[in-house]
């Protein structure tokens, strides 16, 4: 940990991080569904569906924007906060956030979907962000296979996030849970601060947007939010294990992953069994 912060100055940063973005959630979310409605962008009740009544689709608009809005905040009151790590992470969210609106809205074709997701995720592993998989155990990856690597991994966490999003509140529930390990991880066992307080503000995104997603839903965060989360939380286990060393360690991100990929992975069986 910084040498400047004692635990309760870590605390109260960490505090102030998930507050901003849960007041930012509290705050952006109506605006969102009024833009949703006005767009049209809205999810009518269907055989498939949990849902009474048209909800609109947007909540992941108010999600990036408040965590725009908090990170922005951040930046000023904690010197060196915004790295070059912590912005590739911005970027390529709020690219992730605006393809998956474009979805929302348009309905893109699967595969062109599928290579704008690649095309946001490497933002990541550009050199003037450098958020890239380094290590697999104790296998140093060169940079090129390091890269594939990192961009298929977040293409698979966004796909995940993007299947689990059925049910009023299940896919916030479960990144914020995912992001508060993270959280933990970062502050008690790595120490590093900038990742924390990037964790602590998707916490804090996820319980506002909670707020208006518990079920009945008043909003659904639609493909903008899961792709906003999905970019997100592959970063967070991105930045923990780059610098970890042994296989152990490697494996404690990808276990707060476990339920999501888990049930991504019986949602393929299942589509297999019956051709679909």
């Amino acid at each position: 940990m910084e040498r400047y912060l004692t635990p309760l100055h870590l605390v109260v940063l960490l505090g102030l991080g998930m507050g901003l973005a849960f007041l930012g959630a509290v705050l952006f979310t109506p605006l969102s569904m009024r833009l949703a409605a006005a767009a049209g962008v809205i999810d009518y009740p269907q055989a498939r569906r949990v849902h009474s009544r048209p909800t609109p689709r947007w909540g992941g608009l108010a999600m990036c924007a408040a965590f725009v809005f908090t990170i922005s905040l951040l930046a000023i009151i904690v010197p060196g906060f915004l790295d070059k790590h912590i912005a590739g992470v911005l970027v390529s969210g709020i690219l992730m956030t605006i393809l998956g609106a474009l979805d929302d809205k348009y309905a893109i074709p699967a595969k062109r979907k599928l290579l704008g997701q690649i095309l946001c995720a490497s933002v990541l592993v550009l050199p003037c962000f450098g958020v890239r998989i380094e290590m697999l155990g104790h296998t140093t990856l060169s940079p090129l296979l390091g890269s594939i690597a990192t961009i298929a991994w977040v293409v698979i966490i966004t796909n995940t996030i993007n299947l689990i999003d059925g049910l009023d509140g299940l896919a916030a529930g479960i990144a914020c849970i995912s992001s508060l390990t993270f959280l933990i991880i970062s502050a008690v066992v790595r120490g590093t601060l900038a990742e924390s307080l990037l964790a602590a503000a998707v916490v804090g995104v996820c319980l506002g947007v909670l707020c208006y997603n518990f079920h009945p839903a008043k909003v659904f965060m639609g493909d903008a939010g899961s792709h906003f989360l999905g970019v997100t939380i592959a970063a967070f286990s991105i930045l923990q294990s780059s610098s970890m060393s042994s296989s152990v360690t490697l494996v404690v991100p990808i276990l707060a992953l476990a339920v999501p990929l888990g049930d991504t992975l019986f949602a393929i069986i299942r589509r297999l069994y019956h051709r679909q």
